[in-house]
């Protein structure tokens, strides 16, 4: 137990170690929201329907950044090699993982939710269901961004395709966000797809880890 706690206090060490990228994750979400009011227009009642959309899209962009590097500096540093080597399952290194990324990005932005709402000119209704709907369904874009990530551990120039793979799988979680946040479904949704990534995103995880440090 003591050293899995070790495990757990050296991944948000290590995430506020560098807390310029929570800075630069956070302004890149405020800039390029705040770009969308001169587009539509602050009183548009366009803007409005297209809130959630726009709110939903930016946190996967910027959710992305940080993803590429997210694994693979600890897999080139050996770092992830001692841990397993320490006696640390795989499957608890990418769960710590996908936990960091979701507190970083997914509950960043619903805390932000309230800046997004003034930039936008949204009532407060739509902005407490848009941040229902982030805090329910941002898990998911961890879940599989971690899980693409580890499957692509150890391959040449991986992390510059990442993105790129990772952003068709995210449409219909896009999809349901959005939907949620307009009341069209149910959080629950939302819920059940975090659910049901989530052992998808361990076992995978796991393996693509063991694979990794096998080679």
């Amino acid at each position: 137990m003591t050293r899995l706690l070790m495990v757990l206090h050296r991944e948000w060490t290590m995430a506020f170690k560098h807390q310029g990228n929570v800075f630069y994750f956070l302004a890149f979400m405020v800039v390029s929201v705040s770009l969308f009011p001169f587009a539509f227009g602050v009183e548009s009642h366009s803007l409005t329907e297209l809130a959630p959309g726009i709110i939903w899209l930016t946190t996967l962009f910027a959710a992305m950044m940080s993803l590429p590097h997210l694994l693979e500096k600890d897999y080139e540093d050996g770092v992830l090699e001692q841990m397993v080597l320490q006696g640390v399952h795989p499957a608890f290194l990418i769960f710590l993982k996908i936990l960091t990324h979701w507190l970083l990005t997914g509950v960043v932005v619903v805390v932000v939710t309230p800046v997004f709402g003034l930039l936008l000119a949204l009532p407060e209704s739509m902005q407490q269901s848009i941040a229902l709907s982030v805090l329910c369904g941002s898990p998911a874009i961890s879940l599989v961004g971690v899980g693409l990530a580890s499957l692509m551990l150890g391959v040449s120039r991986a992390s510059r395709f990442l993105p790129i793979i990772v952003f068709p799988l995210q449409i219909p979680l896009i999809v349901l966000g959005v939907a949620a946040s307009k009341g069209q479904i149910g959080l629950v949704s939302l819920v059940g797809l975090d659910l049901f990534l989530l052992p998808l995103a361990l076992v995978c995880g796991a393996y693509a880890l063991r694979h990794a440090l096998a080679r």
